[in-house]
């Protein structure tokens, strides 16, 4: 005695021969008809990675890295003496008198030079990845070269600006 199927009856045609399944699809049979001609091969999508750059401009990079680090540096050493700098800075734009030292001047200089040194350190590292990955890198110092140079600038205004002689000389040059 056969005991009966326990399987469940299938839903996809899984147990169906090949003759079935051509039936069930209304597929011909291969052999009876021609086989259609290859589909050409699709064209391949062009490459997402972005082509190797030239050694120009990671030459190119390093010196405005380089000339960069020579910038901050020179420029941390002569803003250690902020009162110094004002005089000069006083001096070179036609200001009479000489720089009053407040009590936040020298931090504000401190501060700029901070931003500025975070400046290049962003600019370096930013570089250094993209040219491990095979990018353009030049523009980079470029613009943290700006944006460092303009968090600097707001940081030695607002003590310059306190000063009374350069608010003195302001109001007399507005006045004209």
């Amino acid at each position: 005695m056969s005991t009966p199927d326990e399987r469940p009856r299938p839903a996809y045609g899984e147990y169906a021969t090949p003759e079935e399944q051509r039936a069930r699809i209304q597929q011909p049979d291969a052999f009876h008809t021609p086989a259609p001609a290859p589909a050409p091969a699709p064209m391949a999508a062009p490459a997402t990675t972005v082509p190797r750059v030239g050694p120009i401009d990671r030459v190119v990079t390093i010196i405005l890295l380089a000339y960069g680090l020579y910038v901050v540096v020179t420029t941390a050493v002569e803003l250690t003496d902020f009162p110094s700098f004002a005089d000069m800075w006083m001096k070179t734009m036609g200001i009479p008198g000489t720089f009053t030292p407040s009590a936040s001047a020298q931090t504000w200089a401190i501060v700029g030079i901070v931003l500025f040194s975070i400046g290049w350190l962003v600019a370096a590292l930013l570089s250094w990845r993209a040219i491990a990955r095979g990018r353009r890198a030049w523009w980079i110092p470029v613009v943290a070269a700006l944006v460092s140079w303009i968090a600097l600038a707001i940081c030695l205004t607002i003590p310059l600006m306190a000063d009374p002689a350069v608010v003195h000389w302001i109001s007399t040059q507005s006045g004209q």
